[in-house]
């Protein structure tokens, strides 16, 4: 039987008999059946609660005007799984992913390796990276630039020599897995760090510095924290640029691409581990720079579909930290209250409440949806939570649903908010196009 693409992402999804499971094991011996096709290769690995995404989506578009060909692999996607494998901003084909998949699996099922659906995908990007020429230890022409999946220290990705480790801010999320204090959450981020290596770190909160900063000198890696190695001012007066600086002097830079006052954080980020891979010879402009910054793409977060009546704002803010960067963005953009009609969407293992309460202060009225399966919260039991706290929610059946009463119920002048789960996210962006 000849089968389909859609077949094996589900064969892969189906091989996943206990659900998440963190651990190095399996993906190790996957990998070595594989040929271990990460040697050789040159990564940057991003771990972190929230902005994960957007400081890859700044390194991405920095090192591509820099002329850098640049392998991604992130998590979720929202339409295609094809766009968690990247080069160069185009995702990887329907072919290579099939045939890469194909195999991956036959060695799990031949070497009777359970592996979960994030270990055989992440061994399919790194598979389809060492085969698209990434194997270039040393050449600084190119580099896969790595997402964790979960955490850091026991995740899938976590089996790699980085060149730069990048840690975003910490916050709660995941936390029986994880931890349900900071200091262990950021432990968990800072698994990544390797000895010798180049850490850049924006935690957000003590605790979680103090925990990178412990790994970090226990390993011997090279911290570069935000405030004590570099720093950053939002705008100067008068105009729409703002000022990135470390010990190797300052930048004046164009207002990032990316909209919401939590991406210049981000940014500095991305601009913070650019300075540090222009330390360890790669030739990369202040222009290159300043294009990147510009030209940054990143689907789903705060993301405008303007030339819709009513407009559409989609942003996937799917845990309490998160939801209140969303917040103080919609606050940044109107003084009215309630003045959004919100499409939501959860998971099980998110703190829904606080969610909610969250971004209470700014919505008139909720359409409610279930996404994700069994691990989706269901619609009717959303919408009570929402008419519990006094807000009007109307529970749907289908996003598509959602999408159409929104849109009817509405006038012209009003926004459509979309938020809670990149699965919601993802399917009305396919209504949406």
């Amino acid at each position: 039987m000849i089968q389909t693409l859609d077949n094996l992402l589900l064969q892969t999804q189906e091989h996943e008999t206990g659900g998440v499971v963190l651990g190095l094991s399996r993906v190790k011996q996957l990998l070595c059946a594989l040929g271990n096709p990460q040697q050789g290769l040159q990564f940057i690995h991003v771990a972190g609660t929230n902005g994960k995404g957007s400081v890859i989506a700044f390194l991405e578009a920095i090192l591509l005007n820099a002329g850098v060909k640049v392998g991604v692999y992130t998590s979720p996607h929202l339409i295609k799984f094809n766009e968690r494998i990247k080069i160069n901003r185009k995702n990887i084909s329907d072919k290579d992913l099939k045939n890469i998949l194909e195999k991956v699996l036959q060695v799990c099922r031949n070497d009777n390796i359970p592996a979960t659906f994030f270990e055989i995908t992440t061994a399919v990007a790194l598979l389809y990276f060492a085969n698209q020429g990434f194997a270039k230890n040393g050449d600084n022409s190119a580099v896969v630039i790595l997402e964790t999946g979960l955490g850091g220290r026991l995740d899938a990705t976590n089996v790699i020599d980085p060149i730069l480790c990048i840690i975003t801010s910490i916050a709660h999320d995941h936390e029986n897995f994880l931890g349900d204090k900071i200091s262990q959450i950021a432990q968990e981020k800072a698994g990544i760090i390797k000895p010798a290596v180049d850490v850049i770190a924006a935690p957000g909160n003590k605790d979680g510095y103090d925990a990178i900063r412990d790994k970090a000198q226990q390993v011997g890696a090279n911290l570069y924290a935000l405030g004590p190695e570099f720093n950053f001012k939002p705008t100067l007066p008068a105009s729409n640029n703002w000022i990135y600086q470390d010990k190797l002097g300052q930048l004046t830079l164009p207002k990032p691409g990316l909209d919401g006052e939590h991406q210049y954080t981000n940014c500095a980020l991305a601009v913070a581990g650019i300075r540090v891979l222009c330390k360890q010879e790669w030739n990369i402009s202040d222009s290159a720079i300043k294009n990147g910054v510009t030209t940054v793409q990143w689907p789903g977060r705060i993301q405008w579909y303007r030339k819709q009546k009513p407009q559409f704002l989609l942003d996937g803010a799917h845990n309490l930290h998160a939801a209140s960067k969303l917040k103080k963005y919609l606050l940044s953009i109107t003084d009215k209250h309630n003045s959004f009609i919100l499409i939501f969407a959860a998971l099980k293992n998110k703190n829904v409440e606080g969610i909610i309460k969250e971004l209470l202060p700014v919505i008139g009225k909720v359409y409610t949806v279930s996404v994700g399966g069994s691990r989706g919260i269901g619609s009717s039991e959303l919408a009570n939570i929402w008419e519990n706290l006094g807000c009007p929610a109307t529970p749907c059946e289908s996003s598509l649903q959602a999408f159409n009463l929104a849109k009817t119920q509405s006038n012209s002048q009003q926004i459509i908010l979309v938020a809670g789960s990149l699965y919601l996210v993802g399917e009305i962006q396919s209504l949406l196009q």
